[in-house]
Parts: C-alpha cells; structure tokens; sequence
C-alpha cells in the first residue's frame, strides 16, 4: 500500500477529531447550564438521574468514535507494513479494520458523530469494511473459527449506515458480493463473499421492518440461499484444513 492510497482510507475520518472536540465544548456547557435550572426547579432525583444517563450515554459513544479513528489509523498503518505472507500481521490488519467499522457503528447508534460528519464516517466505513474483505480473502492459510468475520457486529453495522446515510445501498452491496461469492475460484472466497453478502441481505431486511415495509419474496430468498452456501463453503474450508 502507498502513500496515496493510505491518504485515501484516512481522508473520509480527517476532520471527525476535531469535530467531536467542538461538540465536547458544546457540552459542557450544557451540563453546567443544566444544573443550574435543576438547581432551581423542583425535580426529581429520578430525572436528574435520567439526564446525567442520558449525557454518559453520548459520552460513551463519542468515546468508540474516537477509537474507532485511533482504530482505523492503525489498521492503514499495519496495512502498509505487513507483508502479504506475514499471517500474523495480516490478521492485526483485520482486525483493526473490523474494529474500526464497528466502533464507527456504535457511534452512530448513540447520535454521537456531528451531522456534518455523518455521510463521511459512513463513506470510511465502507472503505474499511470492503478492505477488511479484501485482507479477509488473501489471509494465508485461512479458518472459519479464526478469521471470519462477527456476523453479528457487521449486520448491526450495516444496518446503521443504511439508517444515518442517503447513499449507502445495503441492497447493492449484498447483490455485488453475491455475484462474486458465485464467481469466487475456492471455498474460503465463496464462504467470505457470501458471509459477507448474507449479512447485507439480512440488514437490508431489518432496515425495511423499521420502515414499516414488506420484505420482498426475493431479497428473503436470496439471504436463504446464501444461508446454505455459506455453510456448504464452511463445510469445505474446514475439510481442506482438517486435511
């Protein structure tokens, strides 16, 4: 990886530092203005409570956007450095990657990334997620147990990108890495390709019950479908190791 290239993963995330520190500003200053008119009103224990939970809370999430950075800094630095054969070194570069992605996502579930960085934490978000792919497919000597990715985490960060973005299409991803789980030449290529767009698929559906709309008979087909590849590859990739 060049410099460039390293520049272009970092670039979405740039100003986001900087961005959290005004919104800390802006806080404090609402803590301390908030005390004073608890200070002069007659609430309750209960609701000061509630409202000191509620701050921690946004603290906390703008606590995992700010490691997600230091996150994905990390994952481009070790990116550069580790060599293509070095196993261990690959397998930090993911999971830096992976962390950063997830980080990212539960700072967007706690509104803690400021509305003008939204759309550009999501853009990074998709870089390093489709970089982790990558890393994930030319793992040397790749187990499922080991190196897939957390389904769990990365369907719940897909969801929140389609919900915080006007341009992230979840469908389109999980149709592209369909396609190429279907064109993948090994089994540790089709089971990552299609983990990857069966987690897409199923996020695409979630985020059209929270809409209120029907699952298209199609979309729920093909995360079945993909269901059984991922475990027929599973099958396979465990089998070759084994061997």
């Amino acid at each position: 990886m060049d410099r460039d290239q390293m520049d272009e993963l970092l670039a979405p995330i740039g100003q986001l530092g900087a961005a959290m520190a005004a919104l800390e500003v802006t806080d404090a200053a609402a803590e301390k203005a908030l005390q004073e008119v608890l200070a002069g009103t007659d609430a309750t224990d209960d609701e000061a409570a509630q409202r000191r939970a509620e701050r921690d809370a946004k603290s906390a999430a703008r606590g995992r956007a700010l490691e997600a950075t230091r996150d994905a800094k990390m994952a481009v630095a070790l990116d550069a450095r580790a060599p293509a054969d070095d196993a261990a070194g690959r397998r930090a570069v993911l999971r830096y990657y992976d962390r950063a992605v997830f980080g990212f996502a539960a700072a967007l579930n706690g509104d803690a990334i400021p509305d003008a960085s939204v759309e550009s934490v999501v853009a990074a978000m998709v870089q390093y997620a489709d970089r982790a792919l990558q890393v994930r497919l030319a793992l040397p000597a790749p187990a499922v147990a080991r190196d897939a990715c957390d389904g769990d985490e990365r369907r719940a960060a897909f969801l929140q990108m389609a919900v915080h973005s006007q341009t992230f299409s979840l469908l389109g991803r999980a149709v592209a890495r369909r396609a190429e789980a279907a064109a993948a030449p090994h089994a540790w290529a089709r089971f990552v390709c299609a983990s990857d767009a069966a987690d897409a698929f199923v996020a695409y559906l979630k985020f059209l019950e929270g809409r209120g709309t029907a699952p298209p008979g199609a979309v729920v087909k093909a995360a079945t479908d993909l269901m059984g590849v991922m475990e027929r590859s599973k099958a396979e990739v465990e089998t070759s190791s084994a061997g």
